[in-house]
C-alpha cells in the first residue's frame, strides 16, 4: 500500500520528468479520508470528472512536522527522527525539517527557479503573480488543522471554506495551464469534542500495567 513518504516519488517526481509539464501539489492539513472523500465528491460536482482518489497511509508520529516532511522528496528512503533538545526533528540527510521555511528549501533546492511556492489563500488572490518558469506550484493550507485545533465546535461548519478554497484553486491552476493537481495531506484526525483541558483516560495493560494519555 502506498506511504504518504512514497507519494512525492511515485506521483509527482514521474510528471516533472515530462519537459514542460506544470504539477501543482496542494498540502492540505489535517484533510481525513473522509473528507478526502468527500472533497473528491466536490470535485466531481464542479466538473472535473477525472478526479481520482487513492489512499495512502500517514507518516508516524501524526503530527504536522513529520507528516509534512514524509510529502517531500526522497523521503520513503531517507526521512529520520533525529532527537534535538530533547524534542523529535524530522529530517532528511540531517538537515532539520520543523518549520514551513525548511521544507519549502529542500523543493527549491531540487527544482530550482521551476519550484514556486505560496499559501492557498494568496494563491486565489488576484494580485498573485506566478512566475513563468514555474513547473512545480506548492499550495499550503493550514486552515482546517487551525481551526480544529483551536475550536473544536465551530470548526465542522467552517470545512467549506477551505473545500471552496481547493475547488477555486483547482480551477485557476486549470486556467493558468497546469496539468495536474494533486491534492495530500499530512495526517488526519481525532475528534472528541468530550474531552476536556486535563482530561486522561486510563486503561489496563495485558501485564497488568496501567498508563495514562
Amino acid at each position: 500500500r502506498l506511504a504518504n513518504a512514497d507519494v512525492f516519488d511515485r506521483l509527482v517526481a514521474p510528471r516533472l520528468q515530462e519537459s514542460g509539464r506544470r504539477v501543482a501539489l496542494l498540502l492540505v492539513d489535517a484533510l481525513r479520508y473522509e473528507l478526502g472523500l468527500a472533497l473528491h465528491g466536490h470535485l466531481v460536482g464542479a466538473g472535473h470528472a477525472g478526479a481520482e482518489v487513492q489512499p495512502a497511509f500517514a507518516q508516524l508520529p501524526t503530527v504536522t512536522p513529520v507528516g509534512m516532511a514524509s510529502l517531500l522528496p526522497g523521503a520513503g528512503q531517507s526521512l529520520r527522527l533525529l532527537r534535538r533538545n530533547d524534542q523529535l526533528t524530522p529530517a532528511l540527510g540531517g538537515q532539520a525539517l520543523n518549520i514551513v521555511p525548511q521544507r519549502m528549501a529542500v523543493l527549491r533546492a531540487r527544482y530550482g527557479q521551476r519550484f514556486a511556492e505560496a499559501t492557498l489563500r494568496d494563491f486565489l488572490r488576484p494580485a498573485f503573480d506566478l512566475p513563468a518558469t514555474a513547473e512545480l506550484l506548492v499550495l499550503r493550507s493550514n486552515e482546517m488543522d487551525r481551526d480544529f485545533e483551536s475550536n473544536h465546535e465551530t470548526a465542522p461548519g467552517l470545512l467549506s471554506r477551505t473545500f471552496q478554497q481547493v475547488r477555486q484553486a483547482v480551477r485557476k491552476l486549470a486556467e493558468l495551464g497546469f496539468d495536474d493537481a494533486l491534492i495530500v495531506t499530512d495526517h488526519g484526525f481525532f475528534l472528541n469534542p468530550e474531552g476536556g483541558a486535563g482530561d486522561a483516560c486510563a486503561d489496563l495493560l495485558a501485564d497488568g500495567a496501567a498508563f495514562a494519555d
